[in-house]
């Protein structure tokens, strides 16, 4: 169902509400928690849903999402640009009901039970179900832990942050270096040129910690595109100065 610009959409494994790709629905509006007939695949990391009026009910929430919004996630299904089927996933319309054990309930007004949804759009796997696990209680929240906490995220913001600090003092010492170059600044450089790229490390390993333990995934992908950015910079700067050394080293 259309709601003027706005599309409906049901979603049933990570992109739902405290899974690892949550944050891929931000700026829609969650409408309620709802179910479809069908069953429910673990393919790797992530579930397939394989419509079936016969089948039993898949638990997930229909979201209000732009058209921009829509066509983001159709891109993050593999679907190709201005297309309804990809290589894994097709988008299909579908019928989503309330969950039955929770008709007539408290629950019911709470999960948006009252309102009817209709018809929604949903990505469907195409893949073949002998080579995939079934998920027999239809909820993907059963199979994925929920976010840890960002124990590791914090530490890499730590390195990262000690990256940066090293940086600027690097270029502090690349000022006094480059009039008067030696070789005992020179290894004075190298010094602390290992210490920031140690802390880069440090940065970089505790992010990717933080990802395979589901921490918030936005804060890795910016600072690591910080670090990147930082890190070609110190490169040049090295090498100048690694350059302008052995220059002097030759002609003195």
């Amino acid at each position: 169902m259309a709601c003027g610009s706005k599309e409906l959409v049901f979603v049933y494994g990570t992109l739902r509400s405290n899974a690892s790709n949550a944050f891929r629905m931000k700026g829609g509006e969650l409408k309620g928690v709802r179910c479809v007939r069908g069953h429910l695949y673990q393919i790797s990391w992530y579930p397939g849903l394989v419509l079936d009026p016969a089948g039993g009910f898949v638990v997930g929430e229909v979201w209000e999402v732009s058209k921009e919004l829509l066509n983001r996630l159709d891109e993050f299904e593999g679907l190709p640009e201005g297309a309804e089927e990809g290589d894994e996933y097709r988008r299909v319309r579908v019928e989503v009901d309330v969950l039955p054990e929770i008709r007539g309930t408290p629950e019911w007004e709470q999960f948006g039970g009252t309102e009817d949804l209709g018809e929604v759009w949903v990505w469907e796997w195409k893949g073949d179900a002998n080579r995939a696990t079934e998920v027999g209680s239809g909820d993907w929240l059963d199979v994925e832990s929920p976010p840890q906490k960002p124990i590791f995220t914090g530490i890499g913001c730590a390195g990262v942050l000690a990256f940066t600090i090293g940086v600027q003092y690097l270029l502090g010492i690349v000022v006094d270096l480059l009039p008067k170059v030696a070789w005992a600044e020179g290894v004075d450089f190298g010094v602390h040129h290992a210490g920031v790229l140690a802390a880069l490390c440090l940065g970089g390993f505790s992010l990717r910690m933080a990802v395979r333990r589901r921490e918030p995934g936005q804060v890795f992908q910016i600072l690591m595109g910080l670090s990147l950015l930082f890190l070609g910079f110190q490169c040049i700067i090295g090498i100048i100065v690694v350059l302008s050394t052995l220059l002097s080293a030759a002609f003195s």
